[in-house]
């Protein structure tokens, strides 16, 4: 078995963060939950049937980590150019994100509404 796979994600268990991958080569074969990669403690979960690359621990398909969707030419950026950084805040592309060009130095962020909470807001806390 493959040690690194793609597959496509088949349920989520948005409480725990964790994912059951589905393998189109193993015909449709589902994993059970398996633990979605986070970075920094960002929350971002994919959605069903999306794309998705695959880390296995071991050759026991059950045990493995989802690192998550990737670039091909089937999902291609919204944005892209050297030193953009780009962060789709929601699976509709264009609806909320963060978005940096090094070439004026704006930062844009788009979202429905904004809400800034300071410390004053809360209190300090």
């Amino acid at each position: 078995m493959n040690n690194v796979r793609i597959g496509r994600v088949s349920r989520i268990d948005y409480k725990n963060g964790m994912i059951a991958v589905a393998y189109m080569d193993r015909d449709e074969s589902v994993t059970k939950m398996m633990p979605y990669l986070q970075m920094g403690g960002e929350y971002h979960m994919p959605q069903v049937e999306q794309r998705i690359l695959v880390l296995h621990l071991s050759d026991d398909s059950e045990v493995g980590v989802a690192l998550g969707p990737f670039w091909d030419d089937v999902s291609t950026p919204p944005v892209y150019g050297k030193d953009v950084f780009h962060k789709e805040l929601s699976h509709e592309e264009g609806a909320a994100y963060i978005h940096h060009d090094p070439e004026t130095g704006v930062l844009t962020i788009r979202a429905k509404d904004i809400k800034l909470i300071t410390d004053a807001d809360t209190g300090g806390a």
